[in-house]
């Protein structure tokens, strides 16, 4: 492996740049800036070469909002969901707001277990609410710009010891 000034750089990237869901979602994202006279954003292959933190926060944001739609969905097909009229004032709580947690975040003993691939690679979560199942690319700096060296399923050793992410999780 190369290194710069004698130093070897590694990180972590989260989301895989050959999704093809992230280049249509990248390419609708510039064209809709576009459109708007946002002139100065970068092109969805610019971007996929960086693949810096804002496109994982926006990824991991995407995958959640994903996550809460297709819960509402499932939830709504299994028994009849009204939405009454809130307010930001009052307090009181949502009557299917703790079904819809757990279609998100299932117990052992449920059934229902809502699994799909997001931006950010596999969406599975564990008994606990933490994500159980991603991705993470070993990326190396080289003197060609950032390479990828290797892949760390969840779980596996990474650096000679087991690991967790911690953060994302319900």
């Amino acid at each position: 492996m190369d290194s710069i000034f004698g130093e070897l750089i590694t990180s972590l990237r989260l989301v895989d740049a050959t999704n093809p869901e992230l280049h249509s979602l990248l390419t609708d994202w510039t064209q809709l800036a576009s459109k708007r006279g946002f002139n100065e954003m970068k092109s969805p292959e610019n971007l996929l070469l960086t693949l810096d933190l804002q496109i994982t926060e926006s990824a991991l944001l995407y995958d959640s909002v994903k996550l809460l739609a297709t819960a509402l969905q499932d939830l709504d097909q299994s028994q009849s969901i009204t939405m009454p009229s809130i307010s930001c004032q009052s307090e009181s709580q949502w009557q299917f707001g703790s079904s819809l947690m757990n279609y998100m975040r299932p117990a052992i003993s449920i059934i229902i277990i809502i699994t799909f691939r997001g931006l950010t690679g596999l969406v599975d979560f564990d008994q606990f609410g933490h994500r159980s199942s991603f991705t993470l690319d070993v990326m190396t700096i080289t003197d060609s710009g950032l390479q990828k060296s290797s892949s760390n399923t969840t779980g596996e050793l990474l650096c000679g010891q087991s690991w967790r992410a911690e953060g994302y999780e319900l």
